[in-house]
């Protein structure tokens, strides 16, 4: 459906400028396809991604893509846990990476009144064990962001 499988880090520029007509609020179909169906599967290709954003440089743009990670975050954090479904694990956890490239990497807060990560460890560990196996590798992950980030800035 959208030419992603084409971007590369020498090209995500020439890939930008092709998606101008993307950069209205009107058509955010192509950032939910982002977040979706590639930042909570490729692992490899965040920082990728976080860097096409920073290309288009549309500020409005970000914060939709944000929005969008925050809701499907949510979501997944509302499934039902009582089975071991290691895949909406593994989802969260890339999408715990992926906030963590969109927001603490790039010297942005993560606000409670999105996401309330102590809360969520709190209640977590309120609900039991299960709920536990969820949140805290989300939780780890999105704080293992900023560490990688602030280590390779040192070196």
């Amino acid at each position: 459906m959208y030419p992603s499988k084409s971007l590369g880090q020498r090209n995500a520029w020439v890939f930008s400028f092709s998606l101008s007509k993307f950069k209205s609020r009107n058509n955010f179909s192509f950032f939910q396809y982002l977040v979706l169906k590639r930042a909570t599967i490729e692992f490899n290709f965040h920082l990728l991604y976080s860097n096409f954003l920073d290309v288009l440089k549309v500020p409005d743009l970000s914060r939709l893509v944000l929005r969008e990670t925050f809701r499907n975050i949510r979501v997944l954090l509302r499934s039902d846990k009582g089975i071991a479904n290691f895949s909406d694990r593994s989802l969260l956890k890339n999408l715990g990476h992926w906030l963590g490239m969109l927001t603490l990497a790039k010297n942005k807060p993560i606000l409670m009144v999105d996401i309330d990560l102590k809360g969520l460890i709190i209640e977590a560990y309120t609900k039991g064990q299960q709920e536990l196996l969820y949140v805290i590798p989300f939780v780890a992950k999105v704080c293992i962001t900023l560490h990688g980030f602030i280590k390779t800035a040192i070196l």
